[in-house]
């Protein structure tokens, strides 16, 4: 069996989670680091993914951030995803 690397990282804001898993991202492609387990949690953000239509977030943008909910594009496909403390993201990187 493969090595996994488990890092828990706690609460963490949604892009710099993303921007974390790019450079394991890159790091694994060049097998820099074996397999890496990401556990972690994100402040309060709506994610619009490539698939998103207008006026999913009914109270429209602004309406959100007023409440301290971020809005952040992403390119990962899907729609409208809410993502904030008591939820989860589970992110293995591997080859």
């Amino acid at each position: 069996m493969d090595d996994v690397l488990v890092v828990r990282c706690g609460l963490v804001p949604y892009e710099e989670a993303l921007a974390l898993q790019k450079r394991i991202e890159a790091a694994r492609q060049a097998d820099e680091v074996p397999d890496v387990l990401l556990l972690l949690e994100h402040y309060p953000v709506y994610t619009k993914g490539r698939r998103t239509q207008p006026g999913e977030l009914a109270m429209g943008e602004d309406w959100y951030r007023m409440q301290g909910i971020e809005i952040c594009e992403t390119d990962r496909g899907g729609a409208v995803t809410y993502h904030g403390p008591g939820s989860w993201s589970a992110i293995r990187s591997s080859r």
